[in-house]
């Protein structure tokens, strides 16, 4: 019994590379703020000290 290799997807079909990047959303380092780090170690503690839920919307 032969096994056969899966066929190749034809050129035509395929698409290019700038093509694909004009698709990608801007996530990344580039797309966040920047975040001003806390050295005072009450500064991050105090932060969900009382939490609260999110609004339901």
């Amino acid at each position: 019994m032969p096994i056969f290799a899966p066929l190749r997807v034809p050129p035509c079909l395929t698409a290019s590379v700038a093509e694909l990047n004009t698709f990608i959303k801007l996530i990344g380092p580039e797309a966040t703020p920047p975040v001003e780090r806390t050295v005072a170690p009450e500064g991050l503690s105090r932060e969900n000290e009382n939490p609260v839920p999110p609004p339901l919307l």
